[in-house]
């Protein structure tokens, strides 16, 4: 005898839900890639933004004060023999131009290096190990977002933690077209960047619009870094010493993410996007542009004043 509808199970069979199970495990495999796709593409498009921002800060900074920020205003040493710097680099210089006038207010801005770091009774210390998001890429996987100093006045405070900690930065200023670390190749081999450098965030010396003589659209103010994961001295901070040359092209084997040194002279342009990184013009515009750029046009854009017009990149 058969068995009346009315007496039937309701619901699937085993078979049937492993089925559907399958199914859907299946589309999840298809669309997961996408999914990362489309947020890897936000993220880019963030980062792209925050460039444009810094960009659009710098013309600020330039208008205020009529020319651009010193790229890094450190002590004179030879190489490898001192690091106790001056002042502070481009990033600092920044801050009241980018909506972040109170870390600006909380930092010292005389003495020498140990002293506008270490200060226990001013709230510098901490201001300087402040994440600022717009110097930071979204694609970043580093979730430290200062770089961290462990051998040095190191007081173990957790609110930052040490005291001369540092907050990171993806953005260097563009100094020079061609390698400064510990060269001769610019007349001065005692200083990093060098003041006589053809990118317009040099060390010690401004400056100005009128000073890109290439035209503003073919030069570089900042770039994409990777710079290096957590360790001592590692990575770029944006308090001081956040600039490179473009010797290292885009994405080379010195700008391996995680690779490089506390003052990025082995980390060179790069990020963790596919294919390039990002870059903010002198005219203010922001772009991303191609790993796969001829290297002589990669120097051509990041020297301001070297008569030669880059064409397409």
């Amino acid at each position: 005898m058969k068995t009346p509808k009315f007496l039937r199970p309701n619901g699937f069979t085993l078979v049937e839900l492993l089925v559907v199970i399958a199914i859907i495990g299946i589309l999840i495999a298809m669309l997961l890639p996408a999914v990362q796709a489309a947020r890897e593409a936000a993220r880019r498009m963030q980062c792209c933004n925050n460039f444009k921002q810094a960009a659009v800060a710098l013309h600020n900074y330039e208008s205020s004060n009529k020319s651009f920020p010193v790229g890094w205003r450190h002590a004179e040493y030879e190489c490898g023999l001192n690091f106790f710097f001056e002042g502070f680099g481009w990033g600092a210089y920044l801050l009241p131009y980018a909506e972040q006038n109170d870390i600006y207010d909380n930092l010292l801005h005389n003495g020498t290096w140990p002293a506008r770091y270490k200060d226990p009774t001013n709230g510098h210390l901490n201001a300087g190990g402040a994440t600022i998001d717009t110097f930071l890429c979204p694609s970043d996987p580093q979730t430290e977002p200062r770089v961290e100093v462990t051998n040095l006045f190191d007081n173990g405070d957790p609110a930052a933690g040490g005291k001369d900690d540092h907050g990171r930065s993806n953005m260097a200023g563009a100094a020079s077209s061609i390698d400064y670390t510990c060269s001769t190749r610019l007349g001065i081999t005692s200083r990093r960047p060098d003041p006589q450098a053809d990118g317009v965030l040099r060390g010690w010396a401004p400056v100005k619009i009128r000073d890109i003589s290439d035209g503003t659209s073919n030069t570089v103010l900042i770039g994409e870094v990777t710079g290096a994961g957590p360790g001592t001295w590692s990575g770029f901070k944006w308090t001081s010493g956040a600039v490179v040359d473009a010797s290292g092209g885009i994405n080379g084997l010195g700008t391996i993410p995680g690779g490089g040194t506390w003052a990025g002279n082995d980390s060179g342009f790069s990020s963790y996007h596919s294919g390039g990184c990002h870059f903010a013009m002198a005219d203010g515009s922001s772009r991303f542009v191609s790993e796969d750029i001829e290297q002589a046009t990669l120097e051509r854009i990041v020297a301001r004043n070297d008569g030669e017009m880059p064409g397409e990149f």
